[in-house]
């Protein structure tokens, strides 16, 4: 089952660890260095 909720404040290291991983494994490889920089600082 899925739950939805609003994001909390302590969620979101967390969550930006989840969005680091999923860029890396599926969006990073087609990326320059410096494009994974700069989405990395993004974030």
């Amino acid at each position: 089952m899925i739950h939805v909720r609003k994001l909390e404040e302590q969620d979101l290291p967390g969550a930006m660890e989840l969005v680091w991983a999923v860029f890396q494994r599926f969006e990073a490889p087609e990326y320059s260095a410096q494009g994974v920089e700069t989405f990395q600082t993004y974030i």
